[in-house]
């Protein structure tokens, strides 16, 4: 398949009609690139219970707080907004969707452009898992399963049940989109796509016009963090869990369809043959690569014959360049060099009779922030990085955590001295305001 072409014959399925191929992508200069730094936002951080948005009364939180931080901070170029599909579309019918936030915040990027002419962006990423189907699926395709199985779930025929790691569902789980096709049905992959043209095609109010994909504002779509949880039934005889990580990928084509003008990119991080056998794929479908951990946890930096993905983003692979590299800087990655693996230890630490709290705290080793910026722009060549906004790293302050003891009671651990502002550290440090793209790497061949 030509790398310059992702919807060659044969780029879909015999049984899939596809649309036209979209327009031809706009020119390299095209404003709708960055390279620097997004800050991650989720609906449990800045929505009221109602849904609408906290604009104000709720500091350091609320989202005057943020797009200040935003309008103040020159590397610091867009917002990462973390949604799903169900929570947007309530029906095939735009006019009858919930944009109330993905309003606002354009409405928000185009205030700020008009009255000061900085350019910032928005990022928006669809989970595919979900703790519950209503936020996961539309309505109308919440369909009932028939599939066999002895399990106290509800049965979807569009969803895939998950446990974090074993147990009934109801003792914590969700469902995943179960989106590889079996037996001819590309009725869930139809339904997304006409989402994504729809959407692609909406038009925020008071913002001058445009479409969401021709305008200004949208830079990107992508996945989030999805494939990550354990099956749950086994009784789905055609579908796997190789299943539906690819089946993500093809979520990804529809959104590369129907957004022209808008960088798209698919979430990876787990599992490790996900990785080798998806990211390949990448730089011909024109997709880039978000990963939601930096960190030098085991399984993100592993050689082995299935490598961990940050190997991917590394010197000498043919990604760097080539695609728009996204590593995100998250809770492990601000709470210790060594990320997942550190925070297991330290919770079995925590757990021993009596709690080795100074076994705790050296496995906490609080990264400074300055070697977190220089691997994602030295060693894991990141075109952009998202990080999120995590108290009380974000604005600074103590930190402290819920830990489980060796009786099944919790105990909350505060760590020793305080942890210094992120964003402070984005808006001062030398080294990170050298230049306006913070130093990150420039716009890749395959970006769009």
């Amino acid at each position: 398949m030509s790398l310059n072409n992702p919807f060659n014959k044969g780029y879909f399925p015999k049984k899939y009609t596809a649309p036209p191929p979209p327009p031809p992508p706009p020119p390299t200069g095209s404003d709708k690139y960055f390279s620097g730094y997004g800050v991650k936002l989720e609906p449990w951080q800045v929505l009221k219970a109602d849904g609408t948005p906290k604009i104000s009364g709720a500091a350091p939180n609320d989202l005057n707080t943020i797009f200040q931080e935003l309008e103040d901070t020159p590397v610091l170029k867009g917002i990462k907004w973390a949604t799903s599909w169900g929570d947007i579309d309530t029906g095939d019918n735009p006019a009858n969707w919930d944009m109330r936030i993905i309003n606002y915040l354009i409405q928000r990027l185009h205030e700020i452009k008009t009255r000061t002419g900085k350019q910032k962006y928005l990022l928006l990423a669809l989970t595919f898992k979900s703790g519950g189907i209503g936020g996961l699926l539309p309505p109308d395709i919440r369909i009932p399963g028939t599939y066999p199985s002895s399990k106290t779930y509800t049965k979807y025929k569009y969803a895939w049940p998950w446990v974090p790691n074993a147990g009934a569902l109801f003792g914590g789980g969700g469902y995943h989109i179960k989106a590889w096709v079996t037996a001819g049905d590309y009725t869930l992959l139809n339904r997304f796509q006409s989402f994504c043209e729809k959407l692609a095609n909406y038009v925020v109010p008071g913002t001058g016009g445009k479409t969401i994909d021709a305008g200004d504002y949208l830079c990107m779509i992508s996945s989030l963090e999805s494939s990550t949880q354990t099956p749950f039934d086994p009784d789905f005889p055609d579908y796997t869990l190789e299943k539906h990580e690819d089946g993500i990928i093809e979520l990804n084509k529809r959104m590369k369809l129907s957004f022209a003008r808008t960088m798209v990119a698919t979430c990876l991080n787990f599992t490790k043959p996900n990785c080798a056998r998806n990211f390949p794929k990448l730089p011909g479908l024109r997709i880039g690569c978000n990963t939601p951990n930096m960190n030098y946890a085991d399984g993100l930096i592993i050689k082995s014959a299935y490598p961990g993905v940050l190997n991917y983003f590394y010197d000498g692979q043919p990604y760097p360049g080539l695609i728009v590299l996204n590593p995100e800087i998250q809770g492990d990655d601000y709470y210790s060099t060594y990320g997942i693996d550190a925070r297991r230890r330290a919770a079995d630490f925590a757990k021993q009779n009596p709690p080795n709290w100074t076994a705790v705290d050296a496995e906490y080793d609080f990264p400074a922030y300055i070697t977190l910026h220089r691997r994602c722009r030295d060693t894991l060549n990141a075109n952009i990085v998202i990080a999120q906004r995590t108290q009380p790293f974000w604005n600074g302050g103590v930190y402290q955590q819920s830990f489980k003891m060796y009786d099944g009671t919790n105990k909350t651990h505060i760590f020793p001295g305080t942890r210094p502002s992120f964003i402070d550290f984005l808006k001062t440090n030398p080294e990170v305001n050298a230049d306006a793209n913070a130093g990150l790497a420039p716009r890749p061949t395959n970006w769009l």
